[in-house]
């Protein structure tokens, strides 16, 4: 019999689509023969994260972060080993220039951070993948983190030519930028994380929630 995650147990929305056409919940059913799934859409506005930041063996010594729009390479791959979502951190912006119509942000002093992912929803159940599967944060911090994927965000980084990411579907692979404000800024313990939240199987089976981290360099 097929497994069916019948709930998320997390505030935060899970992307995750619905395994029956009108459904009025949010179910995952194994994709087993499916090819493409929908994905349903995040009505959860993007907030810092109250989760204890990821441990890390990084303890090496601060440097200075690069100039604003220049491009770090990272290369690093993390898989959700229940889901099988997998994201490539290709490369890291760090002090993106925080466009005006953000200026009250720009004026608490965060950083703005661009991330280009390359991801694949995984084909066991039926869900997708998108921004909404990152948090953002500053290892041994809480609340210093939170992703920017506001209009005025998106269009900066489309105009530097940093495409954003768009949510593909199960089984399906996508390349694009993810945003996020890391405080405080130039710190060399941020990091963006491929997120799961806890979710149910309908056996019984319970998903718990976890966090991928890849450690942001700032040279």
């Amino acid at each position: 019999m097929n497994t069916r995650i019948t709930g998320v147990t997390a505030a935060v929305a899970i992307s995750l689509a619905l395994a029956a056409c009108g459904s009025s919940s949010t179910v995952v059913a194994p994709a087993a023969s499916s090819t493409s799934s929908g994905r349903t859409t995040s009505t959860a506005s993007a907030s810092a994260s109250t989760s204890d930041s990821p441990s890390s063996s990084d303890t090496g010594t601060p440097s200075a972060p690069a100039a604003s729009g220049a491009k770090i390479a990272v290369g690093t791959t993390v898989t959700d080993d229940i889901l099988d979502n997998k994201a490539v951190v290709v490369s890291v912006i760090r002090n993106f220039p925080i466009p005006a119509a953000a200026s009250a942000i720009k004026a608490r002093g965060d950083e703005l951070v661009l991330v280009e992912v390359k991801v694949t929803a995984g084909s066991k159940y039926y869900a997708g993948m998108g921004d909404s599967d990152f948090t953002w944060g500053v290892q041994g911090k809480q609340y210093s983190g939170e992703a920017a994927g506001s209009d005025a965000v998106h269009a900066a980084m489309t105009a530097a030519g940093h495409t954003p990411l768009a949510a593909v579907d199960t089984g399906k692979s996508g390349t694009g930028w993810i945003a996020g404000f890391l405080k405080p800024a130039g710190s060399d313990k941020a990091y963006v994380a491929l997120r799961r939240v806890a979710a149910k199987g309908s056996d019984g089976t319970d998903i718990p929630k976890k966090e991928f981290p890849v450690t942001l360099p700032l040279s």
